[in-house]
């Protein structure tokens, strides 16, 4: 069992683990001053994309892709340029959070920022909205899309960007503390989840971590479990709230079992409430001192880095004897292209290579996502093999972030169980509240 983690090692898992911008709570204010912009410029247009031997200025913002969080998306880069080599492809990383809208979005408004942008589905919509993205309706790759993530690449009947991947925020369970308890399989219902943390206990092994200072966690684990107990029976239950059909009390069930967690002494929340989730669950969980927690796939490649090696990322196993649970995916990174770019052929070109589920492979493999295509390719990997059978088998709830659950209810939502761990709100309050702060 590994007791620490020192030196490299422990500055390069805290940029690994860093939150994909998508569902960042509370994301980094890293005060960067605004930077110059470096998009297409008219003088570089004119030039760039003249015809006879020159190439295509073609520039590319992402904030994956960096020394510390490569993505394969490098190797990518260079595939795309051995197959396109009338473009001269420029990618610039560019932190992600606050500091890439700080960067971009004056860009955009200026008319003069990168050819093809890097977004995720809140970027689309605002961005989208803003007059700032092309229309890629017509892109080949559009009729393949799954029918579950057009919403979030789409305003109104027009689509904005290219998805890549589909991440789950799931269990994760260190498979030698479990082998150490006799189970060679990561618990599929809540009452098998509850009897291997009742082993693992007995055992002298800390069964699980929520930390949730932050907030993220404790929405994190409260949607796990809505993916199995309310939106298998309803997953049309998002879209019947919005029409104000159904109300949040459908989630009672989902609340008392994050709340029998404590009431079974497998937690204490105001313990976890004092401890950082970024800072310190991955380590924990990746100096083998935790069996289980929750974190998105994300964090599986600076897990990995750690030195851990044998672990798996599961559906959280929020269901009654005899079910099967369901994953909890948000849509992540996305390609879409500047309405302002000069080189627009170039831009598409760029976007309908990442489109091709081959071609992004190694990117799904490096974040242990899933393919957003009809028959896409998915990694073959031991680690998300729980993941990825059900989303073969087609147990996948997506997050509402574009619709009820906006940043600011998202952010309603993680107060909400903050307080009700602390004791302040009872579930009934908790539950009313939510109905009204939640509801559109």
């Amino acid at each position: 069992m590994r007791s620490t983690i020192h030196g490299g090692a422990s500055a390069q898992i805290t940029r690994r683990l860093r939150r994909p911008s998508v569902v960042a709570a509370g994301a980094l204010s890293l005060g960067l001053a605004l930077t110059a912009c470096s998009g297409s410029t008219a003088a570089d247009d004119a030039s760039g994309s003249a015809g006879g031997d020159e190439q295509t200025v073609l520039k590319v913002y992402g904030w994956k892709g960096s020394d510390t969080e490569p993505a394969n998306i490098a190797g990518i880069n260079e595939a795309f340029s051995a197959a396109h080599p009338e473009i001269d492809l420029q990618y610039e990383f560019v932190p992600a959070n606050d500091a890439y809208i700080q960067r971009v979005q004056p860009e955009l408004l200026a008319g003069e920022s990168a050819d093809v942008l890097m977004t995720d589905p809140t970027k689309v919509a605002d961005w989208a909205t803003a007059g700032y993205l092309m229309d890629l309706s017509d892109s080949a790759w559009v009729d393949t899309l799954q029918d579950e993530v057009v919403p979030f690449v789409s305003q109104g009947e027009m689509v904005y960007a290219a998805p890549t991947e589909l991440i789950s925020i799931g269990l994760f369970a260190n498979m030698d503390l479990l082998a150490e308890v006799g189970l060679a399989e990561v618990p599929t219902t809540f009452p098998e989840f509850e009897e291997a943390m009742t082993a693992l206990e007995a055992a002298g092994i800390t069964p699980l971590a929520l930390p949730n200072k932050a907030g993220n966690t404790g929405s994190w684990v409260l949607q796990a479990i809505a993916a199995t107990r309310l939106y298998q029976d309803n997953p049309d239950w998002d879209q019947q709230f919005l029409d104000g059909e159904v109300s949040f009390e459908d989630w009672r069930s989902s609340v008392d079992q994050m709340m029998a967690l404590e009431e079974g002494g497998f937690i204490d929340y105001k313990t976890e409430l004092g401890v950082d989730e970024w800072a310190n669950a991955a380590f924990d969980f990746a100096a083998g001192k935790t069996a289980f927690f929750v974190q998105g796939a994300w964090s599986a490649a600076g897990i990995l880095d750690a030195g851990l090696e044998n672990f798996q990322i599961a559906p959280w196993p929020g269901g009654d004897a005899g079910s099967d649970p369901s994953n909890n995916y948000f849509v992540g990174v996305m390609w879409s292209v500047n309405a302002n770019t000069k080189v627009a052929d170039a831009a598409k070109a760029y976007v309908d290579f990442w489109a091709d589920p081959e071609n992004a492979l190694p990117f799904l493999e490096s974040e242990r996502a899933q393919s957003p295509w009809q028959g896409g390719v998915n990694p073959d990997d031991a680690t998300t093999a729980p993941t990825l059978a059900a989303f073969e088998a087609g147990r996948n709830r997506f997050l509402p972030n574009t619709t009820w659950m906006t940043w600011d209810a998202g952010k309603s939502l993680e107060s909400g169980i903050q307080s009700l761990q602390l004791g302040q709100i009872d579930e009934d309050e908790f539950i009313s509240t939510m109905d009204a702060q939640l509801r559109p």
